[in-house]
């Protein structure tokens, strides 16, 4: 389970509290959780959110860096920070085929990840031309409209049971 969490709730004094007391009510496992927040966030530096980060981390909760590459993450941080996943921010990925840049950055974001054991997914995949590139360079996830529109739980279920990868 993945949730997008701000800088502002990482800086509350309980929040790791909260988010335990809750894992804890609803009886799922700290591991099945995955805390989304975007590469700015990380850049604040507070003690409050280092504390919640470094304490969750500790009792098992995953962290990925949402909108990776329009930030200045540091490479200290994925390590101090234990990042299990980077999602590379789609202004990168849409022009992929079209710019070498963009490709050359996805391409050595992805080369650093792997390197790192950080799992990656590309963002904003809109059209069926982005998955044989970011595939032979080894990107973990897709996601966008190309492989679904939002969905809600009930159309989900089914969605997952028939869905095969093009």
């Amino acid at each position: 389970m993945a949730i997008n969490v701000s800088i502002m709730n990482l800086q509350q004094l309980n929040f790791t509290d909260k988010v335990i007391a809750s894992l804890a009510r609803w009886n799922i496992p700290p591991s099945n959780l995955i805390l989304e927040i975007t590469e700015r966030g990380f850049l604040v530096d507070s003690e409050e959110s280092n504390w919640n980060i470094e304490n969750l981390s500790g009792k098992g909760v995953s962290f990925h860096i949402d909108d990776f590459g329009v930030g200045f993450t540091s490479i200290g941080n994925l390590r101090k920070f234990r990042i299990r996943s980077i999602k590379i921010d789609r202004s990168f990925i849409t022009d992929l085929t079209k710019d070498e840049m963009s490709y050359s950055v996805v391409n050595c974001v992805i080369s650093m990840a792997k390197a790192f054991g950080i799992e990656t997914v590309a963002e904003g995949i809109e059209s069926w031309d982005l998955f044989e590139p970011l595939r032979t360079m080894g990107i973990d996830y897709f996601q966008g409209y190309a492989v679904s529109q939002p969905l809600s739980y009930n159309e989900l279920i089914p969605w997952m049971r028939n869905y095969k990868l093009p």
